[in-house]
């Protein structure tokens, strides 16, 4: 996913925005995010939705759920 970004523009705002989902694993509220980065909810998920092809909600579920699967391959 961050390769891709790196064909687009970089967007500052939301490889701050995977940054962050990625450190909670996935377990981020979106409103959450919308206020530690200071952006309204709606420009945040067109933006995010440019860049990465998902919705923030989407990707943090995608996230979460590897998250999982590598915990139980640990185990």
């Amino acid at each position: 996913m961050l390769s891709e970004l790196k064909d687009n523009q970089t967007d500052r705002l939301i490889v701050e925005a995977i940054k962050l989902i990625y450190q909670n694993n996935g377990a981020v509220r979106i409103k959450e995010l919308n206020e530690k980065l200071f952006i309204s909810q709606s420009a945040f998920e067109k933006r995010f939705r440019k860049v990465v092809g998902t919705t923030p909600k989407k990707f943090s579920s995608i996230v979460r759920f590897n998250s999982v699967l590598d915990n139980l391959n640990k185990n």
